[in-house]
């Protein structure tokens, strides 16, 4: 079987938790877009 990972990755917290640090770190690592909706 093969992984096949997600394709949208959702982080949620309040403000001034690191959710726009932990998604820029995730998305450079995992080779995915970063998207910033706040």
């Amino acid at each position: 079987m093969r992984f096949v990972p997600p394709s949208t990755i959702a982080i949620d917290g309040p403000a001034g938790s690191g959710k726009t640090v932990i998604g820029l770190w995730l998305a450079a690592h995992l080779g995915y877009a970063f998207l910033d909706t706040g």
